[in-house]
């Protein structure tokens, strides 16, 4: 079951990033559909829909995500190609850089890799390969121990606010 700290910082996210009034009704029906999700996958459902939606989404498009499960494999070789098409165009992202775009998997998996070092020379196909492999197992590991570390941007997204204060508020009254 979904815990109140991971929907409410959630539904405050949500409300920021798309400005959004977060109102008492728009919280008891959201938490009446959502409360049975497990926090893992409630979290990496608020992470999909800010990185990738444009509008405020329905619970239907929560519990979508809420769903979505890739092979950690496929989702690091995904970001590995992200990384060294950043180098290719002459961003050379150091290890911070890479966890704020693209998680604590990939920073960590960036540095089991070689790090700056290794991809500013991943400039032809016969070396990426050789960064690769490190990458993809580092990432492989850091995410069957915390599967949240494969997700974008910071761990805490929305750690205090007046947003934040507004839900926890409702929720509060909402969910005794």
């Amino acid at each position: 079951m979904a815990s109140k700290e991971t929907f409410t910082k959630g539904m405050a996210a949500l409300a920021m990033n798309f400005n959004r009034e977060i109102t008492a009704e728009l919280i008891e029906l959201y938490w009446a559909i959502l409360q049975d999700l497990e926090d893992l996958d409630l979290d990496r459902a608020f992470r999909l829909v800010l990185a990738q939606d444009e509008f405020f989404p329905p619970t239907a498009r929560i519990l979508k995500y809420a769903q979505t499960r890739r092979l950690p494999a496929a989702d690091a070789g995904e970001v590995f190609t992200k990384i060294v098409s950043d180098y290719a165009s002459g961003e050379a992202l150091l290890p911070v850089e890479v966890q704020h775009r693209y998680g604590r998997a990939a920073r960590l998996s960036f540095q089991a890799a070689g790090g700056v070092m290794a991809f500013n020379h991943c400039g032809t196909e016969d070396t990426a390969k050789w960064v690769r492999k490190p990458f993809v197992e580092a990432w492989k590991e850091v995410v069957e121990a915390d599967p949240i570390a494969a997700l974008p941007g910071p761990a805490d997204q929305i750690t205090d606010g007046e947003i934040l204060s507004k839900v926890q508020d409702l929720v509060a009254k909402k969910m005794p």
